[in-house]
């Protein structure tokens, strides 16, 4: 597959958030209950964020697209900071938020991320969280940074993990991926087109559709499609 131009992958990009947005202003208050957190999306401040209830507090993620590392003019003053983009300038910046004090934020590059209801999950006592083209992983209680993978070559577009399979999955723009606790990169799987439709985890594959409703299917061990 050709790779698609910038332009075409910021207009598909948009029409995905769009989509997105739509389901999430309709779902309100969700509830997870493989892990017993409940997520919501407010829309109060104009900041775009996500909250999910853990045992180690209530944490949240927000979009800080006005963010500068280095600077002290910043609306939010965070424990740590950490620019992972190779560029100067990071596409996407995220930070986290602890129980009200901010504890962390992330900047990367590739595609813009933004925050949803899928931009982190907490697994076993450590979040995941996208950002850019990567996920980061981190101990919010006490706080420690494990690691950063890039899972996808353009955009994480979220982070899902099933119970069943014990499977942290990305979904990407131009990859599925499925990644260890520890930060190794366990398969990625590309499509004809890029991976801008539903997607979901079933008990025996995970289930992807591209910008032309192509439907796959991939299994959980190895990635590959399933008949």
């Amino acid at each position: 597959m050709a790779e698609p131009t910038e332009f075409l992958l910021a207009f598909r990009l948009a029409g995905s958030i769009r989509r997105s947005n739509h389901a999430e202003s309709t779902a309100g208050a969700l509830k997870d209950q493989r892990m017993g957190c409940r997520l919501t999306i407010p829309e109060t401040d104009g900041v775009t964020r996500m909250r999910i209830e853990t045992s180690a507090g209530l944490v949240e993620v927000l979009n800080e697209p006005t963010y500068r590392f280095g600077s002290t003019d910043n609306a939010r003053s965070y424990s740590f900071a950490r620019n992972l983009a190779d560029e100067s300038r990071p596409s996407s910046i995220h930070g986290l938020i602890l129980d009200g004090s901010p504890i962390a934020v992330f900047g990367r590059g590739g595609g813009a991320s933004g925050v949803h209801e899928r931009s982190l999950v907490y697994v076993e006592g450590l979040l995941y969280l996208a950002v850019g083209d990567c996920v980061v992983c981190i101990d919010p209680k006490p706080f420690s940074f494990k690691w950063m993978l890039q899972t996808d070559s353009a955009t994480c577009f979220g982070v899902h993990f099933d119970e069943r399979h014990r499977a942290l999955i990305s979904h990407g723009e131009l990859e599925i991926s499925r990644f260890s606790s520890d930060g190794n990169l366990m398969w990625s799987v590309s499509g004809e087109d890029i991976f801008t439709g539903r997607f979901s985890l079933h008990p025996e594959y995970v289930e992807a559709i591209d910008w032309n409703d192509r439907v796959y299917r991939f299994s959980y061990d190895n990635g590959n499609l399933c008949a």
